[in-house]
C-alpha cells in the first residue's frame, strides 16, 4: 500500500485504486481511464513565498496565477520548478502528486469546480496508478480552502471566441395564410436557428439565427429558410454590436 492508500484507508474512506498505462499529465490520465478531464483533477505545487502550497483544480482547466495570489493571500506566487517538487515531494513521480496537503505538510487550496462533482480521479504518487474517490469523503477530511483558481483551457476559450465572434440575425418571415405554424416548425428543423415562433404583426414567423458570417447567413436565408414551403417574403435584421 502507498502513503495515499494508507490514508485514506485511515480515515475509513472507500476507494478504488485504478491501474493504467503510464500517463504524465492529467489529460494523459483522462485518456488511460476513457475519462473527460473534467472528472480528473491535478495538483499542482504552487511556492508562495514562505513555503509550497498545493492547487487542486480540474484536469480540464488551466490555473490563474492572479487568482492563485488571492487564494493564498500572498503577492508573488510562482509555479514550483521539477527540481524543487523533486527535492521537496520525494516519493512521489513528477506529475502524479495526490492532493494531501497533510501527507506533504503544504495548506491545500482547492478549486470550487472540483467540488462540483460527486467523485475525483486523481494520481496516487506514481504515473500508473490512480485513485477514484467520492469528493466529500476525501475532502471532509482534508483540511482545504475553497476559492477560485482557474480559468478555461485554451481549446474552451477558442471556442467561446468563436461564437462570440458568429454573425447573429433575426429573420422576419411572411407566410401564406394558414401556414405559420407548420412554417415556424420547419424553420426551427435548419441547422444554425435558434429558435423560430410564430408571432402577430406584419410578418408571421420570427426565426433567430446564427453563421460564421454575412455570406454564410445569406445563403441561411435564401437557400433555405427561403426555400420552405409557403414563405413568401423575409426581412433579415442582423444583430448589432455596440
Amino acid at each position: 500500500m502507498s502513503a495515499v492508500t494508507d490514508q485514506l484507508t485511515k480515515w475509513g474512506v472507500s476507494y478504488e485504486l485504478v491501474p493504467h498505462e503510464p500517463a504524465y499529465t492529467s489529460t494523459d490520465e483522462a485518456l488511460a481511464l476513457g475519462i473527460s478531464a473534467d472528472e480528473v483533477v491535478k495538483t499542482v505545487v504552487l511556492d508562495i513565498g514562505s513555503g509550497h502550497a498545493l492547487a487542486v483544480i480540474p484536469g480540464s482547466r488551466r490555473l490563474d496565477i492572479r487568482a492563485a495570489e488571492r487564494a493564498v493571500g500572498a503577492k508573488h506566487v510562482r509555479l514550483a520548478t521539477e527540481e524543487e517538487i523533486e527535492k521537496d515531494f520525494p516519493g512521489y513521480e513528477l506529475g502524479a502528486l495526490p492532493p494531501l496537503g497533510s501527507l506533504h505538510g503544504a495548506p491545500t487550496y482547492v478549486d470550487p469546480e472540483v467540488m462540483r462533482h460527486e467523485t475525483l480521479v486523481f494520481a496516487a504518487g506514481t504515473q500508473t496508478e490512480s485513485v477514484r474517490v467520492r469528493t466529500e469523503d476525501l475532502f471532509g477530511n482534508e483540511p482545504v480552502t475553497v476559492a477560485p483558481m482557474t480559468r478555461l483551457s485554451a481549446a474552451e476559450e477558442d471556442l467561446i471566441e468563436q461564437v462570440e465572434a458568429m454573425i447573429k440575425a433575426y429573420v422576419l418571415v411572411q407566410v401564406r395564410v394558414g401556414r405559420s405554424a407548420e412554417v415556424a416548425s420547419e424553420v426551427a428543423r435548419i441547422e444554425s436557428v435558434l429558435s423560430s415562433d410564430v408571432v402577430t404583426g406584419p410578418y408571421d414567423v420570427i426565426a433567430r439565427a446564427e453563421a460564421a458570417d454575412m455570406d454564410d447567413l445569406g445563403k441561411l436565408v435564401v437557400a433555405r429558410i427561403q426555400a420552405v414551403d409557403g414563405v413568401t417574403r423575409t426581412l433579415t435584421c442582423p444583430v448589432m454590436k455596440l
